[in-house]
C-alpha cells in the first residue's frame, strides 16, 4: 500500500491513478489518454526492464487459465457488472473471486492472474496487496487459495463439515495429507485422539468404559472408532486408575530376577549363572486354540565372570518380535524395537499386542493375555493365562500345578543340575557366553563375602 501527502493532490501517475477524487480518470496513459481497456492501461505502466512474455519458469501449467482470464474478465466486468469496482470503497463481486480460486488451483503465477483485475487502484491496494502477502508468507506444508475454505480439516475435526456454512477467505490452506493443529499444518497420521476427556496416541487400542463392552482403536486423523466387544470367557473386566482392562482370572507368573535367581511358574526356585541365549518360556503343545509364543532371556556378567543378569527379554509372537533390551537408547523409558525398529510407547499391533510403561517396567500384553515385562536392569517376568496351564515349557517350566516336575531338560528328562537343565533350554550364543557354574562358585563366593553376605 502507498499513501502520500495532501501536496500530492492530483500530481501524482501510474497504476495508483492521479489523486484528484475523480474515479472517473483513472485509466489514465502516460500521454495523459484515457486506455481503452484495463489490460492497456497496466501495459502503458509496465517497467521497459520487465519482459513482455513468460520466461520458461513463469508458463501457466494450464493453457486453459488464459482463455479463462482473456475471456472470462470482460464477462465478468462487463455487462450488468461494468462499474461495479470503479468507486473509493470497492464491492468485491463473488464470480471474479470464484474464477480467481479456480486459477489459483492452476498454479498460475499470482501476480500474473492479478494483474487482469486492477480495475481501481483502491481494489488492487486493498484487497489484493493483502492476498499477495499472504500468498507470499504461507508456511510449511501449506499453500495460498485465493478462495480457501474456512472450516478447513484439523486433529480435533479430521473431517470437516462438506459444506462449510462461513464464506470463503484468502488463506493459507494445509497442503493433502496435512490438517490444521496448533497454527500449523501437521501429518494426519500424527493427530492424537482425544476421547472421554482423555489422549490417546495413533494406533492405540482401550477400552470406552469400566465394564469392557466396547474396545476402540484411534485412528490416524485424529479419529476414535469403537466396536463392540468384551472379555474371553477365562478374563475378567479391572479397572485401575480410571483405565479398563482383560485380565487372566486365574494366571501362573515366572520371574527372573538378580544374579539370576528363577521362580517358575509352579513355584520352584534355583540359580543359574549363564550368559547365553535361553528358552524362558513357549507354547509346546499343537493345541490349534492356543496362539503359539516364545519369550528368550539373554543374559551377561557385570562385573564380575561369577554371576550374571538378565540383559535381554525378547517375545515371538504372531509372526513378530519384541524385543527389550539393556543396550537401546537410554530414554526414559528406553524404547523397545517391535521387528528391529524402535517403537515410541504405547504402541499397539492390530488386535494382536500392545506395549506400554508403568513405572520402571516395559510391559508387552497380547491378546489372549500373556504379559511379559522386564525392567531394562535384570528383572524379567511372564504372566501365563490359565488356558495355556501344561501347554508350556523352558527354564519357567510347564505350569501344571506341580513343582516336582519342572526341573526337567528338553527331553522331559529330570537334570542333574542348573547347568544341564539350561543348556538344555539355550537356544542361541553370544560372542563369549558360557553356561556359568554351579553350587560355591569361588568367585561368587569371595565377591559375596567381601560385601559381607
Amino acid at each position: 500500500m502507498v499513501a502520500v501527502p495532501s501536496s500530492y493532490f492530483g500530481a501524482t501517475c501510474g497504476l495508483c491513478g492521479n489523486f484528484n477524487e475523480d474515479t472517473e480518470d483513472e485509466m489514465t496513459l502516460p500521454d495523459g489518454a484515457q486506455a481503452a481497456s484495463v489490460e492497456d492501461w497496466a501495459e502503458s505502466w509496465r517497467d521497459p526492464s520487465c519482459q513482455e512474455d513468460c520466461g520458461d519458469q513463469e508458463t501457466l501449467q494450464d493453457a486453459g487459465g488464459c482463455g479463462e482470464l482473456r475471456w472470462g474478465v470482460p464477462k465478468y466486468f462487463g455487462g450488468e457488472r461494468k462499474g461495479i469496482h470503479r468507486g473509493i470503497g470497492p464491492q468485491v463481486d463473488a464470480q471474479p473471486i470464484k474464477l480467481m480460486h479456480q486459477l489459483s488451483q492452476r498454479r498460475a503465477p499470482l501476480r500474473k492472474v492479478l494483474g487482469s483485475y486492477l480495475v481501481s487502484p483502491f481494489f488492487f491496494s486493498e484487497i489484493f496487496s493483502n492476498i499477495i502477502s499472504t500468498a507470499q508468507k504461507c508456511p510449511k506444508n501449506s499453500h495460498f487459495e485465493a478462495c480457501g475454505t474456512a472450516c478447513p480439516a484439523t486433529c480435533a475435526e479430521p473431517r470437516p463439515p462438506a459444506s462449510c456454512s462461513k464464506p470463503c477467505t484468502a488463506s493459507c490452506q494445509c497442503d493433502e495429507g496435512f490438517v490444521l493443529h496448533d497454527s500449523a499444518c501437521v501429518p494426519v497420521e500424527t493427530c492424537s485422539c482425544v476421547h472421554n476427556g482423555r489422549s490417546y496416541k495413533v494406533r492405540e487400542e482401550f477400552w470406552e468404559d469400566g465394564s469392557c463392552q466396547s474396545r476402540c482403536r484411534c485412528e490416524a486423523g485424529g479419529e476414535v472408532v469403537c466396536k463392540k466387544a468384551g472379555c474371553k470367557a477365562h478374563e475378567k473386566c479391572v479397572t485401575v486408575n480410571g483405565v479398563a482392562n482383560c485380565q487372566a482370572k486365574k494366571h501362573f507368573t515366572c520371574i527372573g530376577t538378580g544374579d539370576p535367581h528363577y521362580t517358575t511358574f509352579d513355584g520352584l526356585r534355583y540359580d543359574f549363572q549363564g550368559t547365553c541365549i535361553y528358552q524362558f518360556a513357549a507354547l509346546c503343545t499343537q493345541d490349534p486354540k492356543l496362539v503359539p509364543f516364545t519369550v528368550k532371556v539373554e543374559n551377561n556378567n557385570r562385573g564380575s565372570k561369577a554371576v550374571s543378569f538378565t540383559k535381554t527379554v525378547t517375545l515371538e509372537v504372531y509372526d513378530n518380535v519384541i524385543s527389550m533390551s539393556q543396550e537401546h537408547p537410554l530414554t526414559s523409558p528406553p524404547p523397545p524395537q517391535v521387528n528391529g525398529a524402535f517403537v515410541e510407547l504405547p504402541f499397539t499391533q492390530k488386535d494382536q499386542f500392545e506395549l506400554y510403561h508403568s513405572g520402571v517396567h516395559g510391559f508387552v500384553r497380547t491378546a489372549f493375555g500373556l504379559r511379559v515385562s522386564f525392567d531394562w536392569y535384570s528383572y524379567a517376568r511372564v504372566l501365563l493365562p490359565e488356558a495355556y496351564a501344561g501347554a508350556v515349557c523352558g527354564l519357567c517350566g510347564n505350569a501344571n500345578g506341580d513343582a516336582d516336575d519342572d526341573f526337567v531338560t528338553r527331553d522331559g528328562k529330570r537334570a542333574a543340575d542348573e547347568i544341564q537343565l539350561a543348556n538344555s533350554w539355550k537356544v542361541g550364543d553370544v560372542p563369549g557366553c558360557s553356561a556359568g557354574c554351579v553350587g560355591d562358585c569361588p568367585v561368587y563366593s569371595s565377591l559375596m563375602q567381601g560385601r559381607g553376605m
